[in-house]
């Protein structure tokens, strides 16, 4: 089926497509960041409970 799509539709979905995909990645490694912060925040917390 070689219907003719308009050029900026095709555009307009690739950048949304590629806007979101940074979005995902942003906010999972944005959230992996906090995680391991929290985690070494908790360590540290350990250690001075410990001596």
């Amino acid at each position: 089926m070689p219907q003719m799509a308009p050029m900026w539709w095709e555009i307009m979905l690739i950048m949304f497509n590629m806007t979101f995909m940074l979005m995902m990645i942003n906010t999972h490694w944005e959230y992996k960041k906090a995680m391991m912060t929290e985690k070494s925040e908790n360590k540290m917390k350990m250690n001075k409970w410990k001596w």
